[in-house]
């Protein structure tokens, strides 16, 4: 079946959803805490629209059809290849890599606009501190801080490893390509 998991059987599109779903669930109960259950129902349709949103977009990386055929052991060493901007050096291999390299470039990705949505719940949580805080006191600044906390550590740490994840995917092709020059 399309979009299964070596590892444990579940299908990696339900993990993302399901994940999605979670810090919806999460985000939403701390918001609406902060203002007094007045926004619960608004932060979990905005957050189950997102995990479905990613599920979709993210489902062209997972698993491309020759990867499929893979046992464990090659599947880990085209994702280390991949990981880590290498060619394979078996030639059953190539096709797979070259593959799961693609299906990382030909995921959409903007820098800008990644740094618009992890920097946006960030910024707002701060004003949702500085604007609850003459009301509520400082009980509100505990629900607020981990989501000011995580925007920061996404705004700061995904991008960089997001870019250098997918220039290690197009060098890990290209040396692959070379190696294999009758791939493409």
């Amino acid at each position: 079946m399309a979009g299964k998991s070596s590892h444990d059987g579940k299908s990696p599109v339900k993990s993302v959803i399901v994940l999605g779903l979670l810090v919806c669930v999460l985000f939403g109960v701390a918001l609406a805490f902060a203002w007094e259950l007045r926004n619960l129902w608004v932060m979990l349709i905005a957050g189950a629209v997102i995990a479905v949103v990613a599920g979709v977009v993210a489902r062209r990386l997972w698993e491309p059809g020759a990867f499929r055929a893979l046992d464990r052991e090659q599947r880990r060493a085209v994702r280390r290849a991949v990981r880590r901007g290498e060619a394979v050096d078996d030639p059953r291999l190539a096709r797979p890599l070259v593959e799961v390299a693609r299906a990382v470039l030909g995921a959409p990705y903007s820098p800008g606009l990644y740094r618009v949505l992890y920097g946006l719940p960030g910024a707002l949580g701060l004003l949702v501190i500085v604007l609850s805080v003459p009301d509520d006191g400082w009980s509100s600044v505990a629900f607020q801080l981990p989501l000011v906390l995580l925007s920061l550590v996404m705004l700061f740490v995904l991008p960089p490893v997001v870019r250098r994840r997918r220039v290690r995917a197009a060098r890990a092709a290209e040396l692959t390509l070379a190696r294999f020059p009758g791939l493409d």
